[in-house]
């Protein structure tokens, strides 16, 4: 008996991906709680490879094969065991101690079992490197290769679903103003399933710019119900109200920084989009919803937390002051040289509160402020991976960053090099020939890369996990000019001759002949 299952296999395993990440459970205990991940990645492998996307008329082993076999020559799979190989190395080729030199006046770092292997200094966080790489990598795996395009937007509705529930949940939290008990962790300084504020303020952050993407693409060409739109409007609201009383500066940066461009953005396609009483209603609708806002804001609790962090955020005291710029200053040079005291390998995952008091000496603490004397990152994300896993390491994440955004880039390109016949092919109108989702989508990448060079977000793997997906999406979402030879060839009509040409009959490919003589062959 043939069973078969969902076609949304790999969709439901990515959604359990997601939301485990993203649960309180992941981040509340010690390392063993990330052992679930392992079960996950390996499950979402086998819903890969066991139900992948049919074509047309193809059936269920020839999908099998085709997706293999794609797997097999996709170079971003050979990177991420690369990188999973590179990060266990880290793991078990250590622990290595800090032991005080009476000969060099200094703390140095003892030699690891293996000398020409990568090491680290506390196995625990070592491997917690592995659970925070290895659930992005597969993620974005079972989006080029699991999913198909209608599959990639049903994922864009999953996230948008899952960050208004966490939403909600951290919005319910803050207004309690109670100790959140999570999974059996009371924990004063969670934000609703969050850590931090900091983390959750920049997932909500992301989130608010993906739904508001399926917000404009729902209002402006798509042919959805009222439900799904007043759906994704409540969801748009949703983030954006818990990215903004997370109170984090880089989470207010983006939402309302980069959420100033995305609403001029929005204001100029809207109005090419709409017409008439449509456009009048909207107009209405975002007044009313402003005034709310704003009522709220400043007559009903003037005295509220966002209102006064806005205001330092708008005298400039929220921006990296004299003293906070002088931390970060400190840091980031104790973090370079740390690369180059280690430049091939690094010092291991999440070690840089154990090695940046070595290359920092008397005058840098002197300088450095008391509440940062126990510093845990140098505020900049790509200069910390680099002191972390060295040249190797930094240089496996920046060729899997290259592949993912290369297929974007030449979308992009294509598009900016239109033609005019192409282009009226596409829309007349400038604004409409690319769908506000991928154009909101690329919002929200590009701010949470900006706010990196000036946080750490990547430090949360659920921010990474988004992020990844959303990257490896976007491809799928950009349209694809018609080439002017695809075009004169498609217009020209087809010459019919009975015969196929000279060379592809004599000269076939070693597969096509064997699979001629096997069809030819007795039973």
């Amino acid at each position: 008996m043939q069973v078969v299952l969902s076609k949304a296999a790999v969709l439901l395993h990515v959604t359990v991906l997601v939301v485990f990440v993203g649960s309180g459970y992941c981040r509340s205990f010690a390392l063993s709680t990330y052992l679930p991940l392992i079960w996950l990645v390996l499950g979402l492998f086998e819903a890969i490879c066991l139900f992948p996307p049919a074509l047309k008329n193809e059936r269920i082993e020839q999908s099998r094969w085709r997706v293999r076999r794609r797997l097999r020559r996709d170079p971003v799979f050979y990177l991420g065991l690369a990188g999973l190989l590179f990060l266990a190395c880290q793991a078990l080729n250590g622990p290595c101690e800090l032991v005080y030199s009476r000969a060099a006046m200094g703390w140095q770092i003892q030699p690891p079992p293996l000398p020409l292997l990568p090491f680290c200094l506390d196995r625990a966080e070592a491997c917690e490197g592995l659970f925070w790489f290895a659930p992005a990598w597969a993620a974005v795996l079972a989006v080029r290769h699991g999913l198909t395009r209608r599959g990639k937007a049903r994922t864009l509705n999953m996230l948008v679903l899952v960050s208004f529930v966490l939403a909600v949940f951290s919005l319910v939290h803050y207004a309690v103003g109670q100790p959140l008990r999570l999974w059996g962790a009371p924990d004063a300084t969670r934000y609703g399933a969050f850590a931090d504020a900091g983390s959750g303020g920049v997932f909500f952050g992301l989130a608010f710019f993906v739904s508001g993407g399926l917000l404009l693409h729902a209002w402006g060409g798509d042919a959805t119900g009222t439900i799904r739109r007043r759906l994704y409007l409540a969801a748009t609201l949703a983030n954006l109200l818990a990215a903004t009383f997370s109170l984090d500066d880089a989470a207010l940066l983006l939402v309302w920084g980069g959420g100033a461009l995305w609403g001029l953005y929005a204001c100029v396609y809207l109005v090419q989009c709409l017409r008439g009483a449509a456009r009048l209603r909207l107009f209405v609708g975002v007044l009313l919803i402003a005034g709310a806002l704003a009522f709220l804001h400043r007559v009903a609790y003037p005295g509220n937390a966002v209102h006064e962090r806005v205001r330092v955020l708008a005298a400039g005291g929220g921006l990296p002051g004299q003293q906070a710029s002088t931390d970060r200053q400190v840091l980031r040079h104790g973090a370079w040289r740390a690369f180059l005291a280690n430049p091939a390998y690094g010092t291991g995952t999440r070690s840089f509160a154990r090695v940046v008091g070595r290359h920092l000496d008397d005058s840098d603490w002197m300088r450095i402020s008391p509440a940062n004397q126990q510093p845990t990152d140098c505020a900049n994300d790509p200069l910390q991976f680099l002191g972390e896993g060295g040249i190797v390491g930094g240089g496996v994440l920046l060729a899997i960053l290259a592949l993912l955004w290369t297929p974007v880039i030449r979308r992009l390109h294509a598009l900016f090099r239109l033609t005019p016949d192409q282009a009226d092919a596409l829309d007349p109108v400038r604004v409409k020939r690319i769908s506000p989702l991928p154009v909101s989508c690329l919002f929200g990448l590009l701010g949470v890369s900006l706010v990196s060079f000036a946080g750490a977000p990547f430090r949360n793997p659920l921010i990474l996990l988004v992020w990844a997906m959303l990257l490896a999406i976007l491809p799928a979402l950009l349209p694809v000019p018609k080439l002017a030879a695809e075009a004169a060839a498609a217009d020209e009509p087809l010459r019919r001759t009975g015969r196929s040409p000279f060379w592809r009959r004599w000269f076939r490919p070693r597969q096509a002949r064997r699979a001629h003589h096997r069809m030819l062959a007795p039973c």
